[in-house]
């Protein structure tokens, strides 16, 4: 018929003295091959290539059937289509597919085909190395379980809703749940992909791990804060007492009035103590953020330990009437810490609970321990802190500073110096407290060494 005429590019008058073999490719070899199949069968389908008149490509599918008379074939018929157009966009699909895979398979990012839910239906082998994952672990899961709980709102908000609504989101931080358990950041690119009615059927997702990156801007956002609190600290809190130091002194030479003169030189004492336990704590302070102070932990005696501290505050609470209770004195209790460090610590803990406890308060100094680590607390009676000061005592991009109970000044430095020095002996620090009703302060260091950080300075 015509139609074939036209798949072959040929007209009526071309047709006269072409043989079968004339459509096939290969010649006589091909057309005897798919001839032979066609009469031991009866019936075949059949796709296969050709050439036009003109020598051009051209992709057949055809459905034949053979009449047999007893043993003698006599004839066939058959029909066929054109399918050029549809082998070539499987083949141009084919291969846009492999060099994708291509891609997605050798490239360091985390590549994934989502549905409009959420759920995987392709994972780059690159899943393995960045979550320890294997593909098929996560191909028909939802990444949902893997997000940190904190960001799943946010995710949801401005990334999720907004590609299934056709929107391409360039890129959000997140924090994702390796196979380990542990938690990395990942910085993620949404596509949509749409089909010809413009409907979401698919979400292409690119991830790479930029948890260096989050860890070193939030580091630098530390150093700036104490930067900025070490300022601060300079301009007002040490500006305060040198001043008032120096309006004594002015008032002792104008006036030489004895009575006047002993009264000025306790008030002028007093600024002196505070001004020098200021630029203890920030030299202290200084020194641990330059990682300048040695490590050398060794076996001590915790109650002597204890003794040391108390007898250098002793004058400091005696003179609010604060007595302090020692559970520990005379007790064979052994830490394995940095002298220097713990003295330094146990100073802070004890000097803050004299400065918050009332006069004629009381202080306590406690001690447990079990195989491995020995707990020191110390409680008081004073003031305590508020619920929702507790979160961020220890915090390192922020610091409370509060005036004591006799109207002491702080630089809000020494928790974060107890906090530092505690964590360098792998320890920990934690805070119990009722506002109006005093607090406990708990310390645990290690009873024997800390592996790999003894002798050597960090």
């Amino acid at each position: 018929n015509q139609a074939f005429v036209r798949q072959y590019g040929l007209t009526g008058s071309k047709m006269e003295g072409v043989y079968l073999k004339d459509f096939f490719k290969g010649g006589v070899a091909a057309a005897k091959t798919v001839l032979r199949d066609l009469f031991d069968k009866t019936h075949l389908r059949v796709s296969r290539r050709s050439s036009k008149a003109d020598g051009s490509e051209l992709f057949l599918e055809g459905d034949y059937i053979c009449f047999r008379k007893g043993d003698r074939i006599y004839g066939y018929f058959g029909t066929q289509q054109d399918v050029t157009e549809r082998k070539r966009a499987d083949q141009s699909l084919r291969t846009s597919e492999e060099r994708y895979r291509l891609l997605a398979n050798n490239m360091m990012d985390l590549v994934a085909l989502h549905l409009p839910d959420g759920t995987y239906t392709y994972v780059s082998p690159s899943v393995e190395k960045l979550l320890g994952y294997s593909v098929e672990e996560l191909t028909g899961t939802n990444p949902y379980r893997l997000l940190h709980p904190e960001d799943i709102q946010r995710i949801r908000e401005e990334s999720h809703e907004k590609a299934e609504a056709g929107l391409t989101v360039t890129e959000i931080e997140y924090r994702i749940r390796k196979k380990d358990g542990s938690y990395i950041w990942f910085s993620t690119s949404t596509k949509p992909i749409t089909d010809d009615s413009g409907k979401v059927v698919l979400l292409q997702t690119v991830s790479r791990d930029v948890t260096e990156r989050v860890q070193t801007l939030q580091q630098l956002m530390e150093l700036n804060h104490q930067k900025n609190k070490l300022f601060s600290i300079v301009a007002h809190d040490l500006r305060g007492p040198i001043g008032n130091c120096m309006s004594l002194l002015g008032l002792l030479e104008s006036n030489p009035d004895p009575e006047k003169t002993e009264k000025y030189l306790g008030y002028l004492n007093k600024n002196a103590h505070s001004l020098y336990d200021l630029l203890e704590d920030l030299l202290m302070w200084a020194s641990n953020q330059l990682h300048t102070t040695a490590f050398q932990p060794v076996d001590l005696n915790l109650a002597g330990e204890i003794d040391v501290v108390i007898g250098n505050l002793i004058e400091m609470a005696a003179a609010k009437k604060i007595s302090i209770c020692n559970t520990v004195k005379d007790s064979p209790m052994g830490v394995y810490a940095d002298k220097h460090m713990l003295r330094i610590i146990l100073r802070n803990l004890l000097s803050n609970a004299i400065k918050f406890t009332y006069p004629g308060g009381m202080i306590s100094i406690g001690a447990t321990e079990d195989e491995s680590n020995t707990f020191i607390s110390v409680a008081d009676n004073g003031t305590g802190i508020a619920r929702k000061d507790q979160a961020n005592l220890f915090s390192r991009s922020s610091s409370i500073s509060q005036f004591g109970t006799g109207g002491e000044r702080g630089t809000g430095l020494g928790l974060n110096i107890c906090r530092d020095y505690v964590e360098r002996h792998n320890g920990s620090i934690k805070v119990e407290s009722e506002e109006g009703a005093g607090s406990r302060f708990t310390i645990s260091l290690p009873r024997r060494p800390v592996s790999g950080k003894a002798d050597q300075e960090l």
